[in-house]
């Protein structure tokens, strides 16, 4: 087995915005502090990824047949879903979230990555399905700096078993447990 180095090199992702989408965050108060509501709805949440006129849905904490057989096909170890949109859980509008997520299936390509399109689904209607991908093999590292560049609270890995896994933004605040 070869050895996967990582294939981006850590930096900001691009400021290159159109004045009308320019980023309201405070970058000043990043990462932020994750609600139990927050990790509740990730966990609860569906991820779709599209493969031909298939859909296949992973769920956190359970194992996925047909994910081990697109892994299989394409020779991958695991694989990394993740979106650009919404940075920080902050709901932005969709020219925004579009422009982000295009950044994102740029330096995706560009690096060389084999993705497939998707969207990640709350359970309920309070949040709109968020335009995601799914990318093969990512090499080590890079899934928690595209987690980092692209401001995302959290990331789903798949592993060569089919078991998708919640990845925090390693920076993210997490509030104290009750005892």
């Amino acid at each position: 087995m070869t050895s996967r180095s990582p294939r981006f090199i850590a930096r900001p992702v691009s400021q290159r915005q159109p004045e009308d989408m320019a980023d309201p965050l405070d970058r000043t108060a990043y990462p932020p502090m994750l609600s139990a509501a927050t990790l509740a709805a990730y966990l609860a949440s569906d991820y779709r990824v599209f493969v031909d006129e298939t859909v296949i849905t992973l769920r956190i904490g359970e194992r996925n047949p047909a994910i081990c057989g697109l892994l299989l096909a394409h020779r991958a170890h695991e694989a990394l879903f993740i979106t650009a949109c919404n940075p920080s859980g902050v709901r932005h509008g969709d020219a925004f979230n579009q422009h982000h997520q295009r950044e994102l299936r740029a330096e995706l390509a560009q690096a060389g990555y084999t993705i497939f399109a998707g969207e990640g689904a709350g359970s309920g209607d309070d949040w709109p399905p968020e335009p995601s991908v799914l990318v093969l093999d990512p090499a080590p590292g890079d899934s928690l700096e595209l987690c980092r560049r692209f401001r995302q609270n959290a990331v789903v890995m798949v592993a060569s078993d089919g078991m998708s896994s919640l990845l925090l933004h390693p920076d993210l605040q997490m509030p104290a447990m009750p005892g």
